[in-house]
């Protein structure tokens, strides 16, 4: 696997799993809490990650070699484009999605240990950290044998394409990653759009109805959040 930043783009594939956090673990009822915990261990989902130096995806849906298709279909799929600095994501709450557009403002903040490395798919790779919006660390290993500044779920910013990440509430690790024609038709999700304001309001309304911290989680009710 030989890709440089001068190629058209690249499509990586990564798993996404769920990570059992500190709130599943402080249910106090039992049977629930193991109920929690085996419904996050069954959690394995694949998704596809496309970059061609402007436009980026991040979804389930796999590039089609016949028509070079690709499109948002739910979960955590997000699309952004650097020349507009638009960008549009599907937003969970609890057990609903919402398709929300915004303006991409700035890249991830990130301190860089250059003592802490880790091999993933044969590639040296980087560890980085920044700080999520629920004031959690996200950490992230990036391999700068690939000079290109994406990774999954919109992360970016770093010197190195980004194999693994491990925010509070999920692990993604790269499993395979492909240089590809950068004429590939990105098809926009259908359907009403929201701002993040609107979604924001939503999302406060929401918890609040459920007794929710809009910041955090109780009972093993979990949020997740861009």
């Amino acid at each position: 696997m030989n890709i440089s930043a001068q190629n058209n783009a690249i499509a990586v594939h990564y798993t996404m799993t769920m990570n059992i956090t500190d709130d599943v673990k402080e249910i106090e009822d039992p049977s629930l809490r193991q109920l929690v915990i085996d419904s996050y261990k069954s959690v394995s989902e694949r998704y596809t990650a496309y970059y061609n130096n402007v436009k980026y995806v991040f979804t389930k849906a796999d590039i089609d070699d016949k028509s070079k298709t690709l499109e948002l279909d739910g979960g955590l799929s997000i699309y952004t484009d650097s020349k507009t600095n638009k960008a549009i994501a599907y937003k969970s709450i609890i057990d609903r999605s919402y398709i929300v557009e915004y303006q991409v403002s700035s890249h991830f903040q990130w301190n860089i240990a250059n003592d802490d490395t880790k091999l993933i798919l044969g590639k040296q790779c980087m560890k980085a950290t920044t700080t999520g919006e629920d004031g959690g660390v996200i950490v992230a290993y990036f391999t700068p044998e690939i000079p290109t500044p994406t990774g999954p779920y919109g992360y970016n910013g770093l010197p190195g394409l980004i194999l693994r990440l491990n925010t509070k509430q999920m692990t993604f690790e790269a499993t395979d990653v492909t240089a590809v024609s950068a004429e590939v038709d990105i098809k926009e999700p259908k359907g009403k759009t929201i701002t993040q304001d609107e979604y924001n309001k939503i999302k406060d309304k929401k918890l609040k109805s459920l007794g929710v911290s809009p910041n955090g989680s109780r009972g093993g009710v979990q949020v997740i959040k861009m």
